[in-house]
């Protein structure tokens, strides 16, 4: 148990320093995501989305695993957020792995090049789901499209992943996108995380569509996480918990709740190996 302990909170001050580095190195006009580990570098691919306005995302792609076997198919993990993400994951994943704390995956970040400014818009049209006003306009819809019939289709062609295991996370804004997969395609993914999910966007909207509790009702076997920070917001805390009470209601998944220390930005390392450790642990 000390040892666990101590390797956690390793893993948490090589995430602290590598977030430090990764804000000021992205600090030019053009925010790329990157991996500055040297010992184990992500591989990326891009794809230019039919159903996103033609837009291009960036994949990085960490094998959270000693060494490959031949033929062996391994599970997935999708993230949100791959600008932000993409090292908080590639040196968690590299270090859980090495230690044994979880079992071999791959870890894909999406993301994509923008500026600053257009970085923050990009990420509210691809992650904020449909709205009851019917003139704001939302990108959610294309940005599945783009997961769910680009993306996953190009990933099983060409990496040694498991069909039938993926996983999705996201985080804030990104949790909020990933409720929202949750009520539109409820068997995308096999082991979801949902930290932090800004659920008061639209006044609750989502959480009071009848559409989540039924999809959420039909679920079985999938493994899920609602995670949020002890001082977050009310609205923030409220929105994960109600979500997970609405989870709780299936007794047909594997479900857990964690209220971490800090709040919206201060728990965030800590999200990313709960999300591991959780999700993939052995």
């Amino acid at each position: 148990m000390g040892k666990k302990i101590v390797t956690l909170k390793l893993i948490s001050i090589v995430l602290l320093i590598s977030i430090s580095g990764h804000v000021c190195y992205a600090q030019p006009k053009q925010l790329k995501a990157d991996s500055y580990s040297k010992s184990k570098p992500t591989q990326t691919f891009s794809i230019k989305s039919n159903y996103a306005k033609d837009r291009e995302y960036i994949m990085h792609v960490t094998y959270a695993i000693d060494s490959l076997i031949p033929g062996k198919k391994y599970p997935l993990l999708y993230y949100t957020d791959g600008w932000l993400n993409v090292d908080f994951f590639n040196q968690a994943g590299d270090w859980l792995s090495y230690y044994k704390e979880i079992e071999p995956v791959i870890l894909i970040g999406i993301s994509f090049m923008a500026t600053e400014n257009e970085w923050s818009e990009l990420r509210k049209e691809d992650f904020l789901p449909p709205q009851t006003d019917p003139n704001k306009v939302s990108g959610s819809k294309n940005f599945l499209n783009f997961i769910s019939k680009e993306l996953i289709p190009y990933v099983e062609e060409h990496y040694p992943v498991d069909p039938s295991d993926r996983g999705l996370f996201g985080y804030s804004f990104g949790g909020l996108f990933t409720t929202w997969v949750l009520k539109e395609h409820p068997k995308l993914f096999k082991r979801i995380g949902i930290s932090s999910p800004s659920l008061w966007f639209d006044d609750f909207n989502l959480l009071k569509d009848p559409k989540l509790a039924e999809s959420i009702a039909s679920l079985n076997d999938q493994k899920i996480f609602v995670e949020y920070g002890s001082s977050e917001s009310e609205n923030q805390k409220t929105g994960g918990e109600s979500l997970f009470e609405i989870l709780n209601s299936n007794n047909q998944i594997q479900l857990k709740k964690f209220v971490l220390d800090g709040g919206h930005y201060s728990a965030y390392p800590e999200t990313i190996i709960k999300t591991l450790t959780y999700l993939y642990n052995r």
